[in-house]
């Protein structure tokens, strides 16, 4: 389905730069506190320079507060990271929209067409998938 937006030309919603198209990613955090082990998956849209930040934020906080959860924290910190570095690597190679970026604008295809004439609604859909 079309909406008649192209999310790639819009602002990047964290830096507000319009020179590179817009893509989207999957960024995986794991917090970890002893027996409570927390994996948060998350979409998130924007320029390919702050993709490459929010994956890289979420690989250092992975790796420093991860893997302390017993028994879980190992697991899910090497299965986020693992994860991290793929997406990162599909980010690289990719010449236009992810499955990632398509997948939201299926879903969400109703909150763009409503949005459209609201550019401050239309990128805080974006900013905060």
């Amino acid at each position: 389905m079309s909406t008649g937006i192209d999310v790639r030309s819009l602002p990047c919603p964290h830096c507000g730069s319009v020179n590179s198209p817009l893509n989207a990613t999957l960024v995986a955090e794991v917090m970890s506190f002893i027996f409570l082990t927390h994996l948060r998956r998350q979409v998130v849209i924007g320029c390919p320079g702050c993709l490459d930040k929010a994956i890289q934020r979420a690989q250092i906080r992975t790796l420093l507060l991860g893997w302390w959860g017993i028994p879980f924290g190992i697991i899910r910190t090497v299965g986020a990271i693992a994860g991290n570095i793929k997406h990162k690597q599909q980010l690289r190679h990719a010449t236009g929209p992810t499955e990632v970026l398509e997948s939201f604008v299926r879903s969400n295809a109703a909150q763009l067409v409503m949005r459209r004439e609201h550019p401050r609604a239309l990128q805080n859909l974006i900013k905060n998938p």
